[in-house]
């Protein structure tokens, strides 16, 4: 396990960016994500990986990043199926936050302030 530098990236309402950086192998990671409405209740997720390295990938090197990938989503899918709620609420102050939630924290104000939601308003996205 290595030093990893995350980013984000929005454009609200419908994309998000995340690049990993690895800097002892000069390595990175894309992740891009589309939402595509669908109906008022669904929208649809494209997601693109876009994986680098200075000296390349072999065939298995890639074949193991894609499997991992394909897991780590299988795992959020099984977890979102879980929930009884899938709606977000845009007030801030509405959910118990940790440390590990300030990139989506970052992404519900900015949703908030799209949609116009006020601190303690009761405005959520689904």
């Amino acid at each position: 396990r290595q030093h990893r530098l995350i980013s984000y990236r929005y454009i609200a309402p419908f994309f998000v960016e995340i690049t990993l950086r690895y800097p002892v192998s000069r390595g990175s990671m894309v992740v891009t994500f589309f939402a595509q409405p669908e109906r008022v209740d669904q929208a649809r997720m494209y997601v693109s990986l876009v994986f680098s390295k200075p000296d390349g990938f072999t065939d298995d090197q890639l074949a193991e990043r894609v499997a991992f990938e394909r897991r780590v989503i299988a795992e959020d899918l099984a977890l979102q199926a879980s929930f009884d709620e899938l709606d977000l609420p845009l007030a801030i102050d509405a959910e118990c936050h940790v440390r590990a939630d300030r990139a989506s924290l970052e992404y519900q104000r900015i949703l908030a302030a799209l949609f116009g939601a006020s601190r303690s308003g009761h405005a959520r996205a689904r």
